[in-house]
């Protein structure tokens, strides 16, 4: 069975048309991250499995993506704070103990 755009009524054809820009646009988009972090296993998956499932995932698979990446980014950025204050903590306890050392208690 062939379906040509024309034998869709009009009503129809916008939102159809504005659902497959907005799936492509989210595709591409996805593939532009993905490019961009493909050194990175986005919570627990290779690049070569995300890209399978934004390319077959629809609409769906591009999103899931997206939160995944976010999420991804946001653990990221905890982890780096948290090694920058315990890199602060480790600075301060050995400057502690330098100074207990050169300067005893009596």
């Amino acid at each position: 069975m062939h379906v040509h755009i024309s034998d869709i009524s009009p009503e129809l054809q916008i939102p159809l048309i504005a659902l497959v820009v907005i799936q492509l646009g989210l595709m591409i988009l996805s593939l532009i991250l993905l490019w961009r972090h493909r050194d990175d296993h986005i919570l627990g998956l290779q690049p070569g499995v995300w890209f399978i499932i934004i390319l077959c995932g629809q609409i769906p698979g591009p999103i899931i993506f997206l939160v995944c990446l976010k999420r991804h980014r946001h653990n990221e950025s905890a982890n780096q704070v948290f090694e920058q204050h315990a890199g602060q903590y480790q600075h301060s306890r050995s400057t502690h103990t330098t100074i207990s050392s050169l300067y005893p208690q009596d």
